[in-house]
């Protein structure tokens, strides 16, 4: 399993300088090199000694790599994004866990040097380094910000238990749970999602009215920050709950293009449901911790009855068959019928 991991660095004025400079040398090669490959109207093999030695000597592939997909691209009609300042291949950084810094290593042979920063250290991304392979690292500049991303490979032992659990998410409810050994948990407060979402939403409309676009923007963000960190925390305690219970297989509704069937006038709160993101949340923790993810089809999970198989259309949260009388919470029924879907 692959895996990027982020984390924020602090480097002093003069590494600073010196990050920024290694950026415009690094983006400088890579479209010197797609531009003698425009000339010659082909791709090959470009000789790395006529790459700047600026550039870290193991980076050098990378640079050629990346002219190569520019060019591409070009060739195309497209444009390659460089939403990157740099990419380091993973012999030209260390990683000092003791002091909690960052070395890129610059140069070659007698001019070789390493320059330091800071990374802010947590323990999410301690076990992550220890419990994978780095592969390679890629630096990214916003304004005054440095932000390193660590491509990760994770060897994955999975659990063999037969332990099923099936997981409905939904508006009101943001995720219900329920374990083959009929264990029910509620997971997160859909009424503190929706307060969010009609709060940023009514002050959006205001700002839409005076046309002040870019508060319009730092509002989106920010609005997309506070349900990203909630959904992160309702999957971690998903995660967390099945670790407990050793479950071995954790089943999903496979909700693909589900805003299509619903009309915007009249449930527009569909439109912020972000079932998409928790569901991709649940599934990369629970591979990383050994847990296989089904997705089932969704179809009549909330109103096929769990006792008798027949068909209802419940009107609020209570479920209730007309044929054999069983009743329970409508979502604890989709995550029953879930469980047992095939």
């Amino acid at each position: 399993m692959y895996l990027t991991i982020k984390a924020q660095l602090f480097p002093d004025d003069a590494v600073g300088q010196e990050l920024l400079r290694y950026e415009r040398c690094f983006k400088r090669e890579i479209f010197k090199i797609c531009m003698v490959f425009k000339s010659k109207n082909s791709v090959f093999e470009y000789r790395y000694k006529n790459i700047s030695n600026d550039i870290s000597w193991t980076c050098k592939s990378i640079v050629l790599s990346k002219a190569k997909e520019m060019y591409t691209a070009n060739k195309q009609g497209k444009l390659l994004k460089m939403n990157f300042s740099s990419i380091w291949n993973v012999q030209s950084f260390e990683i000092d866990h003791e002091k909690k810094r960052l070395g890129l290593i610059l140069g070659r042979n007698q001019f070789q040097r390493k320059i330091f920063m800071h990374i802010y250290w947590s323990d999410y991304l301690e076990k992550r380094l220890h419990q994978g392979e780095i592969l390679s690292l890629m630096l990214s500049r916003k304004n005054e910000s440095w932000v390193a991303y660590f491509q990760m490979k994770f060897d994955i032992k999975w659990n063999l238990s037969d332990k099923v659990m099936g997981v409905d998410i939904g508006i009101k409810v943001p995720a219900v749970i329920c374990t083959s050994d009929m264990k029910i948990r509620f997971i997160g407060n859909g009424k503190m999602l929706r307060y969010y979402q009609r709060s940023y939403r009514s002050k959006y409309k205001k700002l839409q009215h005076r046309k002040e676009f870019r508060k319009m923007t730092l509002m989106n963000h920010k609005l997309h920050h506070i349900l990203n960190d909630i959904d992160h925390k309702i999957s971690s305690r998903i995660i967390e709950f099945a670790l407990h219970e050793d479950i071995g297989i954790i089943k999903l509704e496979k909700l693909t293009y589900m805003n299509r069937t619903f009309d915007i006038r009249i449930t527009s709160d569909i439109y912020l449901w972000s079932y998409k993101r928790l569901q991709d949340m649940i599934c990369y923790k629970a591979n990383l911790n050994g847990i296989r993810i089904v997705y089932v089809n969704p179809k009549n999970t909330s109103k096929n009855c769990p006792d008798c198989g027949s068909l209802n259309y419940p009107k609020d949260r209570q479920y209730r068959c007309n044929v054999c009388g069983y009743h329970n919470h409508r979502d604890i029924v989709g995550a029953i019928n879930i469980l047992r879907a095939l």
